[in-house]
């Protein structure tokens, strides 16, 4: 289990790693039979799954994740932009969030191209909160806030920290809200 952005930064994500065949989706998984209680309830965890993922197996994926979301799982489609999905299933897929793949980032600053590639998939958005992943300097990050990322992930936000770091560098996010450095 993964930290990831959302709108409570304690939100805990389920990334399989299983990145290409994750074990939630194949045929006679059912969420029930994996039944575990959650603190606050199922809206507290986001599952996370790359577009390829989603992806590989169209029906049995699709069924499969309306049955987690069904329970109230949160669904992020991460890497995206990374892999060869058809927007016609994207919008079909009960998500709630889309993860820009870092690749997509990674010249924004200096890209006329890529800058328009990352603000096209931002306001086409398919009605999912957009995360822009992968954000390493202040100068994307304030490129990403003007384009209307909603969330934004990466190194120059918070590096990887154990856990009781990150519970204090939580609670100094809490007392200066929105992005250190950014307001």
């Amino acid at each position: 289990m993964t930290w990831c952005s959302t709108s409570s930064p304690e939100t805990p994500c389920v990334a399989s790693s299983a990145r290409r065949h994750p074990p939630f989706l194949s045929k006679g998984c059912r969420p029930s039979q994996h039944a575990v209680p959650i603190p606050g309830g199922p809206g507290q965890v986001i599952i996370e799954l790359t577009e390829t993922a989603a992806m590989d197996d169209p029906h049995t994926g699709l069924k499969g994740l309306k049955e987690l979301t069904d329970i109230g799982l949160k669904l992020s489609i991460d890497d995206f932009g990374a892999g060869y999905s058809s927007l016609s299933y994207l919008k079909k897929l009960p998500a709630s969030e889309i993860k820009l793949d870092r690749a997509l980032l990674q010249d924004i600053e200096t890209s006329e191209s890529a800058r328009m590639i990352v603000e096209t998939a931002i306001r086409m958005g398919l009605g999912y909160q957009v995360v822009a992943e992968g954000v390493e300097t202040e100068k994307s990050a304030r490129l990403l806030e003007s384009l209307g990322a909603e969330m934004l992930q990466g190194y120059w936000i918070c590096s990887p920290k154990p856990l009781l770091e990150l519970r204090a560098w939580l609670e100094l996010e809490r007392e200066t809200p929105g992005l250190q450095g950014l307001h």
